[in-house]
């Protein structure tokens, strides 16, 4: 490995991991909010957490690749996660439709169709040679 490969990956690893909650105090457990106005704004934040965790650790593997072929691909694969993200949790809501849970079922999918995204994210940024589908820069 290149002594500049080794810096890239070392710094990409350091801002991933903290990017992955490694340095986060504990999330709330939401379930166990007693008022329902807070527990809605309890869900809607871990959601929007795990979504801008998404997005930096997507800007950062954005930035790694460059203006190669892997960031056109890695893009359109992101432009096709936020759609179905949106579509599948709509999807979900929609079993609570006109409920009191909606709005917490939407967000707890958000939550955790993000957390599933940002563990794809950070097999890329974190990979190893010779790590399965790990792309890797030339």
């Amino acid at each position: 490995m290149r002594p500049t490969s080794f810096c890239v990956m070392a710094i990409c690893t350091a801002v991933v991991a903290s990017t992955a909650g490694a340095a986060d105090p504990p999330a709330q457990d939401c379930s166990k909010v007693p008022d329902y106005a807070e527990m809605v704004a309890c869900v809607g934040r871990d959601a929007q957490e795990a979504n801008a965790k998404v997005t930096q650790a997507y800007e950062l593997l954005m930035k790694r690749l460059g203006t190669s072929s892997a960031a056109d691909k890695l893009r359109r694969s992101q432009k096709a996660w936020l759609e179905y993200q949106s579509a599948y949790c709509d999807f979900v809501k929609s079993a609570n439709e006109g409920g009191s849970m909606v709005r917490i079922t939407g967000a707890l999918c958000y939550a955790d169709t993000a957390k599933s995204r940002l563990k794809e994210l950070e097999y890329q940024v974190d990979c190893q040679e010779g790590w399965s589908g790990c792309f890797r820069k030339q």
